[in-house]
Order: C-alpha cells, then structure tokens, then sequence
C-alpha cells in the first residue's frame, strides 16, 4: 500500500459528529463545500456520506505542512438531515498538528453547532493537554490528562502502512479524540479481499475494521484498494447505517440535499406497550435488553443504576431488569447547597455553562427570587425556564448557556443547560442527564437536568411539571466541565436502534 492511505480520525470524527445529532443541530445552510484553508495541500480526499441509503452530507480531508515544517490533518464534516419535519445541518472542522516523528502538537476543533461557533484549541505541556474553549463569552481553560505515548494521524497512517500486510494482521495504538478530550486507543484489523458494490461499479477491495475505546462495540469497516485509497467506510449508529464513498468537490457540489433523511423519530425506541399514565406514575419497572452486544463489553456496566435507578436483576449480560422512581428531596435544605464530595465541578461555571455569566446570575435572581429553600428556588427555575424559552421544536442546537440566556428559544438541550447554569448561579449543584423520554407511544432521545439538595433530584425544563417521573430513563449525566458533551451522547448512541424496552409494571 502507498501513503495515499487515509488514516483512521475521520471515521472518529464522523461518529462523534453524528451522535451529537441527538442533541441538536444548526439550522440548515448552502450545500456548496466552505472554503478550504489556504495553505497548500499535499494531499486533499472527498467523501459523500449516506445515512440509510440517502445523501446526508459530506467529509473533506486536507494533509499539508505548518509554516515550521509540522504534520498538519484537516477534516472537515458537513451532515444534513432532518429531526421530525425540521431540516438541521451540523459542521465542524478538525485540525491536529504533530512532527515528523509522529508526536501530537495540538488541535484545534470548530464546531458549528449553534449561532456562535464552538472553537477548542489545545497545546500538548508535558503530560497535559491545555485547552482554551471559545464560544459564547470569555475563553474558558482547562487541562486534561495527556498520554505521551499517544501518536498523531499521520504516524498512525504510516504504523498502518507497515504493519497490515495480510488479513488478520491488526495494530493498536494510542491516540488523543478532540471530541472528548481525552486519550484513548483505535484497534485496526485488516481482513479479506471482497468484492464491493460502488456507485461507479463492483471493484475488488481489502477490508480493514477499525474499533475506538471511546464507543466500544462500535466497529467501523472501510474498504481499500491495493494503493491504499479508501473507497469506502461503513457503520452502524442510532439504527442507521452510515456509509461514505470516495467522491470529488465536483460530484458533492451537485448534490442538493432535497430529501435529507429523518434520524430522530428513526431512532426511537418503542416498548411492547404503552405507559398507562406517564406524568402521573411513581414508579416503574422495565426489562431493558441490548439487541447487539452485552453492557461490559460496550462499556456501559453501570447504565441503568443512575438517579432513583435500581437494577433489580441481571437477567443475562445483556438484558437486566430495573426499577425507576420518582426522586424527591428528603428534607429542606437552605441555599447555597455544597456540591458532594467529588462533584464540585456540578458548582462551577463551564464553557457550556457560564453560571457567572451577568446575564444568567440576573436571570437566576429574577427566577429563584427570595426563596431560601434551594428545592424550592430549583423548582421556580425550573417553572420559569420552561414558561421563557420559547420555540420549542428541533431546529436549535447544542447550544451552550449564555446564548440561551440571550435567545431564549431551544430545545430540550437548552432548557437543561440553562436550566443547570441558572441553579448554580443561585448556589444549587446542577448536572446535565442525557436518555430517554417516553413521548407519543415512544422512548426518544433527550436532556434534562438534576440539582443537588440533599440527594440528586432530577427537574425538566422543557415540561415544567416539578418534578420527573419514571417516563424519563437517565443514561448518563455530566456537569459538562470537560468542555464537551461527547460523554453524554456516546453512551446514549450505544442503546438507541440496540435496546428494547420492556414495561413490567406501572405504581
């Protein structure tokens, strides 16, 4: 194989991008591929990307050289899609930096997620990563852990070249993931020579499937010729197939994208019966099973066991039997609350939760009022969020705090954020959750918020009901303060379109 042969961050950055889609995405823009950056490219690749068969987008990847000699990847990642009637389109832009010997530099990652862009930059010092977040307001900093031993794309390109000679041959390395900010390791296998059914006719291709620790159980296969281009990749996500397929400029630019197709009520959940009564029940007991897969080996052990969560029975390692409740605090408790052991960052403003923020500390005073009892106080943010923020449909993004202070409109991923920002600038602890909702006969993705009193309690800025029944099913929950949301989407991306529900009884 030549060094024409892609290497692996694209695949990385196509699934992160299209999780994400569960939260929220942009309005839609002009098809027409945005400008490319303008130092020479050594090398530039188009590929098409398809969700279910349908035209949903596009990725562009530039290799060049930084002014002091430096390795350079340029990714970008354009999906067009629709949740529900609404069309949304998400883009970001990844760039990784690393010498000749394979050493990682830094990044920088553009996220196009709502009206104000989303720019991460980060420097490698020692065994850190420093990152400045740039978005709505004040840059904000963070480190994060680095692994040194983590190689940049193009040396991984380069290991892959030497090392996949024949079929089960395999290398794994480490690598650092902008989208989640943290380290973690790609496994690649080469497999057989296949015959692949291609838009321009059949051609005889290598399989090469590639595994990240970051979504385990996700396998991402791509077909090579015998010079190392990649003429195809395929995946399975949300219950969808994603695909990309070697394309030009040329071919993408014509694409119109009339018919974008529809992910979010495509990866619903529905269970064997209705719920009876979902806003008024106090309990619940579900059966959830994985269709593919257990929960260790996807990474999930502890799914299910979250905020008045109860795993009853493992009834095999794919399948257990849990109890959801309803959670209320135990006793008042005055404001400011103190954020349990090992939470404080539930207290502490973010880049998506800018809790110091004039704007916000205004508006949390304005809705907690004089309320001394901090579940009190919660729950008329709660009230007032969901009275304020207006435009309750599909169309907004993931967008962070502030912008929502200053918009007021969203779905349900602005109301928790804002929701989350404004509790703790009236000094409660507050987190994001991510999971399921039951809505119109079906379990659809969504985001809520839990405030800490004397226990985690959830609330749901959306609804406004006070409280949050059984109807919602937590899967993961972050105080954001890594500066990215990938912890919350990816693991709702390993049971959408891989889980049934199960309703065993209803109190």
């Amino acid at each position: 194989m030549s060094e024409n042969l892609r290497n692996i961050r694209p695949a990385v950055f196509l699934l992160a991008g299209f999780v994400a889609l569960a939260g929220g995405c942009s309005r839609p823009g002009p098809s027409v591929p945005a400008t490319s950056p303008s130092t020479k490219a050594e090398r530039e690749e188009w590929h098409s990307l398809l969700l279910g068969g349908k035209p949903a987008g596009f990725m562009q990847e530039i290799h060049r050289r930084s002014p002091e000699g430096n390795l350079v990847t340029w990714t970008r990642q354009r999906l067009i899609v629709r949740r529900g009637a609404e069309p949304v389109q998400m883009e970001a832009e990844l760039e990784v930096e690393e010498t000749l010997g394979g050493d990682i530099l830094g990044f920088r990652l553009l996220q196009r997620l709502a009206s104000e862009n989303m720019v991460s930059e980060g420097k490698v010092r020692g065994d850190q990563m420093e990152i400045s977040v740039t978005g709505s307001g004040e840059p904000r900093r963070i480190a994060v852990p680095f692994d040194r031993r983590a190689k940049g794309p193009r040396a991984i390109e380069r290991l892959l070249l030497a090392s996949l000679k024949q079929p089960g041959d395999s290398l794994s390395e480490t690598t650092f993931f902008p989208e989640k900010n943290s380290c973690g390791r790609v496994t690649v296998v080469r497999g057989p020579e296949e015959e692949v059914p291609l838009p321009g006719g059949a051609r005889r291709l290598v399989r090469r499937a590639s595994n990240f620790d970051i979504l385990p159980g996700h396998e991402m296969n791509e077909w090579l010729d015998e010079s190392g281009v990649i003429w195809k990749s395929a995946t399975s996500l949300l219950g969808m197939t994603i695909e990309t397929h070697r394309s030009s400029a040329e071919e993408i630019l014509r694409e119109k994208y009339a018919s974008p197709p529809e992910v979010f009520y495509a990866s619903s959940v529905r269970p064997d019966r209705p719920l009876r009564d979902p806003t008024t029940i106090q309990e619940a007991v579900y059966r959830f099973r994985l269709k593919s897969g257990d929960f260790k080996s996807r990474g999930i052990e502890g799914m299910f066991s979250g905020t008045g969560q109860t795993i009853l029975k493992e009834e095999s390692p794919s399948a257990r039997i849990v109890r959801i409740a309803k959670v209320m605090p135990h006793a008042a408790v005055p404001r400011p609350v103190v954020a349990p052991k090992g939470e404080e960052a539930a207290l502490a403003p973010n880049a998506f939760i800018q809790s110091d923020d004039p704007a916000i500390v205004e508006l949390s005073a304005k809705a907690a009022g004089d309320r001394t009892d901090a579940f009190t106080a919660a729950r008329e943010i709660e009230r007032w969020v969901r009275k304020n923020v207006k435009f309750k449909d599909l169309r907004t993004p993931f967008a962070s705090a502030r912008e929502v202070a200053r918009r007021l409109e969203g779905d349900c991923t602005e109301h928790g954020v804002l929701l989350a920002a404004l509790a703790r600038a009236a000094g409660i602890p507050a987190r994001v959750v991510s999971g399921l909702v039951y809505y119109q006969g079906s379990f659809v993705g969504h985001l809520w918020t839990e405030v800490y009193i004397d226990r985690w309690v959830p609330l749901d800025g959306t609804r406004g009901y006070g409280g949050v029944g059984p109807d919602h099913i937590a899967l993961s929950a972050s105080p954001l303060a890594a500066s990215s949301a990938a912890d919350l989407f990816l693991d709702l991306a390993q049971v959408i379109g891989n889980l049934t529900i199960e309703i065993l009884e209803e109190r």
